[in-house]
């Protein structure tokens, strides 16, 4: 069955990752979920009407979980924050052929590493994301958490990041050299 709720997340650079795991450990953060490989694929039209209303529609797999997420336009404030619903589905394949019917097809796709803390008593996540653009905290949570969480963590709101992982990607290609 679905999940919807109102989604609520930063990204936060990470400079000193063996640093961030000890500050992560002393505030009572523990590993939910070991690193795993993730395969994430975006879905739209053609003529790209899904993405330029700011919705998305993203395939992923990890490890043998498939998840199909949907997200609203993003909006204001001083967070990412958009409806999302999201459901598990027993397998991907079944899902691009009928993506492919609808006339969708997957415009870009992505891989990272994701490791996922908690806190045994807090509710709110931090999953920690290996990319080709860098490291990344997601702090995804209450907005009164997530600033919390944050300010715990050494970082400023100025620190906060809004982009998505395509974006982020995106940027870096076009800095990296040829």
């Amino acid at each position: 069955m679905p999940r919807s709720h109102l989604e609520n997340e930063i990204k936060l650079a990470i400079v000193q990752p063996a640093r961030m795991r000890q500050r992560l450990r002393a505030l009572g953060y523990e590993i939910k979920t070991p690193r795993r490989r993730e395969r994430n694929w975006i879905y739209d039209d053609a003529a790209g009407h899904w993405t330029r209303q700011g919705r998305l529609l993203r395939l992923r797999q990890y490890g043998n979980r498939w998840l199909l997420t949907a997200k609203g336009p993003i909006i204001p404030g001083a967070h990412k924050t958009r409806r999302e619903a999201q459901m598990e589905l027993p397998e991907g394949r079944s899902f691009q052929a009928l993506a492919e019917t609808l006339g969708l097809q997957a415009t870009i796709g992505y891989e990272k590493y994701r490791t996922l803390w908690r806190h045994p008593q807090i509710a709110g996540e931090i999953a920690w994301d290996e990319t080709a653009a860098g490291d990344f905290l997601e702090l995804e949570g209450t907005p009164s958490w997530v600033k919390r969480t944050a300010r715990a963590l050494g970082y400023t709101p100025d620190d906060t990041i809004r982009k998505s992982y395509i974006e982020l990607l995106h940027a870096t290609a076009k800095t990296s050299p040829e």
